[in-house]
């Protein structure tokens, strides 16, 4: 059986790794891998860069470095540029050929992630802002704080879904210690705005509200922004804010390439989902990561959009090869849909971030729980030193998805 997984990101390589070690255990499986196989940070680090606490060189990871360790895997390096999932074949850029190739697919793990879309908000473009897309761009943001004496500091989500729901928070968390540790900070003011209604809604909004309210950084829920100008931003209920430095999470959509595809539903490129196995309408294709939304009833549980975060994606990625084991193991791959999903793990996954003073947060997630729907628990857990066990948990995450040598 040929299995496809395109993109070897957080849940690209997590499903790669547990494919390949069923095809240690005697599964008859054909791996491939389809990746861009370029350089990338994980985005986690990034709040560190701005602290200083990181450097851009030592975080600098090779998609590649997953090839020595997977011995059943074959991997292409290139673009994807379409999916037909009649013919179950998947058209590649390949790099080293310079060409367009197809190739055919019994199981298809879409791991794509998400697309940045500064275009999308008027104005933002042309403001000189700066957009949080890269490990460059926290890095530019360290830089301008070194210079920044005075004035207002305005960090702002622009969308919804966007990838990490702390990541806002933890930012601004970075821009205060960044301006305290200048000596300006009583001279600037920083102000955070976001469409979430509380702060990381369902882990625990008010913990993460003191922590806003100790640091004096203004928060306004529920705000969407419409217009951005070269020193003001106007938001959709008609609130406008003046900045001096503004700093933005662009709005984000599933790729393009998930548009118009027969058979998957997909919301702005978001691809709809079985809540529990992760699987699309078509046929032998699945979604995780960052361009997956589960089917589950988000706004019963007090959630608007479905959070996207790396740690989930491979908590998918478990759950896909699990799925796709046991009906192979059944003979019923393909077969039958209405059949209960494998037995998974649904222990809980966990995301750290540093709040003003170092402190250490842990925000746990358990996910798929029965009935399906997710439960956060979120919880200061480390008073002296939140980078070095923010730093300890990256480690572990690369280890685990053999981003280190």
């Amino acid at each position: 059986m040929r299995l496809f997984c395109i993109n070897s990101g957080w849940a690209g390589r997590a499903a790669a790794k547990d494919f390949d070690d069923a095809v240690e255990g005697g599964s008859p499986l054909d791996i491939i891998v389809v990746d861009r196989g370029l350089m990338s940070v994980i985005g986690a680090y990034n709040p560190l860069l701005v602290l200083g606490r990181a450097e851009l060189g030592d975080i600098t990871l090779s998609s590649r470095s997953i090839e020595k360790h997977t011995k059943h895997v074959k991997y292409v390096w290139g673009d994807v540029k379409s999916i037909d999932t009649d013919k179950k074949s998947v058209e590649v850029c390949h790099e080293e050929r310079a060409e367009n190739i197809s190739l055919q697919y019994d199981v298809l793990i879409v791991a794509l992630g998400a697309m940045n879309h500064p275009e999308r908000l008027e104005g933002l473009s042309e403001s000189g802002a700066l957009m949080m897309n890269t490990a460059d761009d926290a890095v530019l943001l360290k830089e301008r704080l070194a210079k920044f004496t005075k004035g207002t500091v305005l960090c702002m989500i622009s969308a919804l879904p966007h990838p990490c729901p702390p990541i806002g928070h933890e930012f601004t968390f970075a821009i205060h210690d960044a301006l305290t540790k200048n000596g300006v900070r009583d001279e600037c003011k920083i102000i955070f705005t976001t469409p979430y209604p509380t702060a990381v809604p369902k882990a625990d909004p008010a913990a993460v509200q003191a922590l806003s309210d100790d640091a004096k950084i203004e928060t306004n829920y529920g705000w969407t922004p419409e217009k951005v100008t070269d020193n003001e931003v106007v938001y959709k209920g008609g609130e406008k804010v003046s900045y001096d430095l503004l700093v933005v999470f662009p709005p984000t959509s599933g790729p393009a390439v998930l548009k118009g595809i027969p058979h998957i539903r997909e919301e702005d490129g978001w691809a709809v989902v079985d809540g529990r196995t992760m699987r699309t309408g078509a046929e032998g294709v699945y979604v995780v990561g960052d361009a997956a939304t589960p089917e589950f009833d988000f706004e019963k549980v007090g959630v608007q959009r479905h959070p996207k975060a790396g740690k989930f994606g491979i908590q998918h990625a478990h759950y896909v090869s699990q799925v796709v084991l046991q009906e192979m193991k059944e003979n019923r791959l393909n077969k039958d849909w209405s059949t209960p999903q494998a037995k998974r793990d649904d222990g809980p996954e966990q995301c750290i971030f540093v709040a003003p003073g170092n402190r250490g947060v842990s925000i746990k997630v358990n996910w798929f729980e029965s009935p399906v729907k997710p439960s956060f628990v979120s919880r200061v857990v480390n008073e002296n030193d939140g980078t070095k066990m923010k730093l300890e948990f990256l480690e572990a995450v690369k280890k685990e998805l053999f981003y280190s040598e």
